[in-house]
């Protein structure tokens, strides 16, 4: 039975880990002793956590540096990495910040400034941090690089290996993969050796099927209307097809949103949070959304045409029957002759069914309103222009009685204001302890966060 601290147990629990399933049970007690690992597994296996959980475990929170390092092939990856650890790491008050491409340097710089011990990072943007100087690796221990194949296939390989070479020597390194290319075998060879390998790939529970069709619109229209659906994407190819496909959904009256790389990041985030929150049950995506995105139960992925490799194909699919649920995968053909290439995609047997109803409502986990529970938070309307540092709000709750740093989280010092993680349910009274007291010799105000 792995052993964890009582505040990973703690925001495991709230998270709803209340067992650990294979991967998670095989790597997780690899980290803890900082084995350099390769780990083969599905889309949807529960990697991410199988990582954060003993990578949070071992940070030490009074390191003011970045001790962990996560490469990440896509910003929404990225984010979910940053929220994965922020949600494990909640009671350890570890702090997690994501740095990827189209967002204003000044936020991340600003994020890398203050105590920061888990970066996720596209190679990119994080390339750009090193030149500049805005980032220091010099005290990282443990490098992930997830979502390898996708990676390297989009052609970071090389800014890849510029990063590791960047990293300190002899530090601890695990890559996740869904699949096993050599391009990959040739990064393990030169910068893991020696490491633990597990191929825990399994068998996802997904059916495959497929529809024979001239008219992928109309096959489109009557997949969605017969299928017994709980939340369904659908995968373009290019951006074109994904606004095409919007405005028949539209025609039709079926509420979706969408996602591709020509839309702003701030309305793909919102998007997203539409469909993982079940307010939108659909969701056109083109494959920028087919890796890195973590949705419970989508019940359905529906390919707009045939996938142009294999992988994608994988990792497309990799969206419905995540973590021991059920899910279906459904491609739009235009003969059977495609058929012996979906085959060569699977390995399994298609089968052709008639898909339901898209009425089934399904109900979404809120892991933010879930430790909005446990975790209150604090405003001050003070930040850097007044001086103030992290270190001083501490010190001033701190000093109230009642109150100790077991009931202080994560600080957010911004320029002209600050957000303080509290808990144990003592927001209210750190409030009004504060009313007659001043932080760094200066009146501020202290108020709960809206």
């Amino acid at each position: 039975m792995i052993k964890l601290s009582k505040e990973i147990e703690k925001a495991l629990q709230i998270m709803g880990y209340h067992t650990l399933n294979e991967v998670q049970e095989q790597v997780i007690p690899l980290f803890l002793e900082r084995k350099n690992i390769v780990v083969q597994s599905n889309t949807g296996s529960g990697k991410t956590a199988a990582y954060a959980i003993p990578l949070c475990e071992m940070i030490d929170w009074e390191n003011l540096n970045v001790q962990v390092l996560v490469l990440t092939c896509t910003r929404e990856l990225s984010v979910q990495v940053k929220e994965e650890f922020s949600h494990i790491g909640k009671f350890k008050k570890i702090k997690s910040t994501a740095i990827y491409g189209k967002e204003k340097m000044s936020y991340q710089v600003n994020a890398l400034q203050q105590k920061c011990h888990v970066v996720s990072a596209t190679p990119g943007r994080l390339i750009d941090h090193i030149n500049r100087g805005t980032i220091d690796l010099s005290h990282v221990n443990y490098v992930v690089i997830d979502e390898a194949d996708y990676m390297l296939d989009l052609g970071f390989n090389e800014q890849v290996k510029e990063i590791l070479s960047y990293l300190p020597q002899n530090i601890n390194k695990a890559l996740f993969s869904a699949t096993y290319p050599e391009k990959i075998q040739d990064l393990i060879e030169t910068y893991f050796a020696p490491y633990e390998y597990l191929n825990l790939s399994g068998q996802l529970k997904i059916k495959h099927m497929f529809v024979e069709t001239n008219d992928a619109d109309e096959a489109l229209i009557d997949t969605l209307d017969g299928c017994n659906a709980q939340s369904v994407i659908i995968f373009c190819e290019r951006k074109d097809e994904v606004d095409d496909v919007c405005l028949t959904l539209k025609d039709q009256g079926f509420r979706h949103v969408k996602i591709h790389g020509d839309i702003f990041q701030e309305k793909r985030f919102e998007n997203l949070q539409k469909f993982k929150t079940g307010q939108v049950r659909i969701l056109v995506a083109s494959d920028v959304a087919a890796r890195g995105i973590d949705i419970d139960k989508v019940s359905h992925v529906i390919h707009y045409g045939l996938p142009s490799n294999k992988f994608d194909y994988v990792h497309r699919s990799g969206r419905t029957g995540r973590i021991n649920e059920e899910g279906n995968s459904i491609v739009l053909i235009k003969d059977r002759k495609q058929l012996q290439i979906l085959k060569d995609y699977t390995w399994e047997k298609f089968v052709e069914e008639k898909t339901s109803d898209l009425n089934t409502r399904v109900e979404k986990k809120n892991i933010g309103k879930q430790f909005s529970e446990a975790v209150e938070k604090i405003y001050l309307n003070a930040g850097k222009e007044k001086g103030i540092r992290t270190l001083d709000i501490i010190g001033a709750f701190g000093s109230i009685d009642g109150v100790n740093q077991d009931d202080i989280g994560v600080v957010e010092v911004l320029n002209k204001i600050s957000y303080i993680e509290i808990f144990n349910g003592k927001a209210k009274y750190i409030v009004d302890q504060m009313k007659d007291k001043t932080i760094k010799k200066k009146k501020v105000r202290v108020e709960i966060a809206k």
